[in-house]
């Protein structure tokens, strides 16, 4: 073994077997922007988030841009571009297409001689009759067409039960989400929202607002959608302690009761009084055949 006193490669190369990122495919609109997560995978099976340490290129910035913490900002000029994702040996590459994102029908109701069609955007639209000004485009003039109606629909405020989450792994929560109108009505607009996860290998979320966890502890961010109103909901994905609920004391013995149901016992054991099925003193707590 010789020591030295001027730096020499050493023989520890730090290589990922697999490098992931999340998403793996990004469509912006113009002037949108959207983080990538990064994930290596290593020889040994572990995994860590690289997100930070990774390097990043795009193939057109004036399309699609991308800073060193590997956020995405879409530019003013639709079109596709190419993220090359670098981190030590392993390079890989995210396609990201910018285009106008068109307004989509959310709801559509229909009278006896016209109808009104609601956007995501929260505008309403009319055609038929409108005789009585029914089309609320302040004229009294038929319609074979949409007309954009002087109604817009639109919350003031919108709020999310729980506004926090925190999961144990493969685990679910569902939220509530609530709008709050001008008038000061509220309305629960859980199955009319829209969800998206910043991390959907953390937590993902599904279409009526049910978060599960998935099995790598992190965090994660929830956006929710309702019209022209956005919150967030951040979610924390960790191993949960069982917390104690209740304890009991005996003689030379000890009970306690966790919030899973499960008892646990310590102290003397002559006559089985902990309940572990054996006569054994037991210094530590052990589980019983309580539960």
């Amino acid at each position: 073994m010789q020591n030295r006193s001027t730096p020499v490669e050493s023989m520890l190369v730090i290589s990922a077997k697999q490098l992931a990122a999340a998403p793996s495919t990004v469509l912006l609109p113009p002037s949108q922007s959207k983080p990538l997560k990064v994930t290596a995978t290593y020889a040994n099976g572990s995994t860590q988030d690289v997100t930070t340490q990774a390097t990043y290129e795009s193939s057109h910035p004036e399309i699609a841009a991308v800073n060193a913490t590997g956020v995405i900002t879409a530019g003013g000029t639709p079109g596709t571009a190419t993220i090359t994702i670098r981190y030590y040996d392993q390079t890989i590459t995210v396609p990201v297409q910018v285009e106008e994102v068109s307004t989509r029908a959310k709801r559509l109701s229909a009278g006896g001689s016209h109808t009104l069609l609601v956007k995501e955007d929260g505008t309403v639209w009319a055609w038929g009759q409108n005789e009585k000004g029914q089309l609320g485009d302040g004229t009294t003039q038929n319609r074979s067409t949409p007309v954009k109606s002087m109604l817009v629909i639109s919350a003031k405020q919108l709020t999310a039960a729980p506004s926090t989450v925190l999961l144990p792994p493969s685990q679910s929560k569902p939220l509530k989400v609530t709008a709050t109108y001008a008038n000061g009505s509220t309305q629960d607009v859980t199955t009319q929202a829209t969800y998206e996860s910043s991390h959907p290998e953390i937590a993902a979320v599904n279409t009526t607002g049910v978060i599960t966890a998935g099995g790598t502890p992190g965090t994660a961010t929830i956006t929710v959608r309702y019209y022209d109103q956005t919150i967030t909901v951040p979610v924390q994905v960790k191993e949960v302690a069982t917390q104690a609920k209740r304890l009991s004391a005996g003689g030379s013995h000890t009970l306690l009761v966790k919030e899973d149901g499960t008892v646990w016992a310590w102290g003397q054991n002559e006559k089985g009084q902990l309940g572990d099925g054996t006569t054994i003193n037991r210094p530590v707590p052990v589980k019983t055949n309580g539960q």
